[in-house]
Formats: structure tokens, sequence, C-alpha cells
């Protein structure tokens, strides 16, 4: 009698896992000059497009991340115009900014850590400078802003954004 429902219930599993597995990412697409980046963001986000980019930001709003692609001789005006908005939105810089460089997938990434506060209490600032090492010199700029519980819980979707990066063109 058990083998009887064996099938049934291992093609159901299996239907199970492959549907719940299909859609949980949507693609999203930044320009770089005339090459662009796909950017994978859960469907849970809610993602917007943007002068440079796009904005996504989680539903319970615990991350906002900014993608935007930039030029080296951009970057000063860039940090200025994220400065104000911070400024804007009450968020202080409380210390010296760290900075780690790694390689994620063959990609140069340097990663940006920001002392920061919002509302008095501390707050997760960085930005995650991603060069494809195109000849064109373009690159992309990841900015987040989350709350530190935001941040640990979701890891996963973050790690899956920078691992699922994806160049085309130079």
């Amino acid at each position: 009698m058990r083998t009887r429902f064996a099938l049934p219930t291992l093609a159901a599993l299996l239907s199970l896992l492959i549907f719940s597995s299909v859609g949980h990412a949507k693609d999203y697409i930044v320009a770089l000059g005339k090459g662009s980046v796909v950017i994978p963001f859960s469907k849970s986000w809610d993602v917007s497009e943007i002068d440079r980019g796009i904005e996504a930001k989680t539903g319970d709003e615990e991350i906002f991340i900014w993608a935007e692609g930039y030029k080296e001789e951009q970057i000063d005006r860039i940090m200025d115009e994220h400065g104000k908005y911070f400024t804007e939105q009450g968020v202080e810089i409380v210390g010296k900014i760290g900075t780690d460089s790694r390689t994620v997938n063959g990609l140069q990434m340097k990663m940006l850590n920001v002392p920061a506060r919002w509302k008095g209490e501390p707050t997760v600032l960085q930005y995650l400078l991603v060069d494809p090492g195109w000849p064109s010199g373009w690159k992309l700029m990841l900015t987040e802003w989350a709350s530190p519980k935001g941040d640990r819980m979701y890891q996963k979707d973050m790690d899956a954004i920078t691992n699922g990066l994806s160049f085309k063109g130079r």
C-alpha cells in the first residue's frame, strides 16, 4: 500500500520544489553606458526606476538599495548627492569609513562601511562599488541603507543580489 502512494507523493513534492523556486527573483537592468548589468531582486521587493538606475526596498522598508551606473569622474558628485539625501533623512555619520576589497564571481568589489546613526540608533549604510573591468570605465554602485535587524534578516537576499550580478556589453 505504501508504494501506491509513494510515487504520487514524490511527484507532488518535486512539483512543489520546482514551482516554489520558479519566480523567486525578478531581474532588473541598470544601464552602464553602452553596456548594462542585470540585478536579481526577490519578487517580494518593491523596485522602481531612478535617474541613474533603480531603487529597491523590502516590503517592510527595513532595507533600501540604490543601484546606479557611474564612471570614476562622477563619484564625488554622486557621493555629495547621497550625503545631502542622507542628511535630509536624519542620518548622521559617526566615524571613519571602513573599506574592504573582495572578488565575487570574478568581479572586483570595494565595500565602504559608513558608521552611521538614524534617530540616535545605529543604522547600516554601505556602498558596494563593482568594477567589471570594462575599457569604457563604467561601474556599478550599490548603496544599502538598512536597520541592523533588516540587514541580518535579509542577508540571503543581499547575497543573492551580489552573487547574481550579470554584466553585459562593455
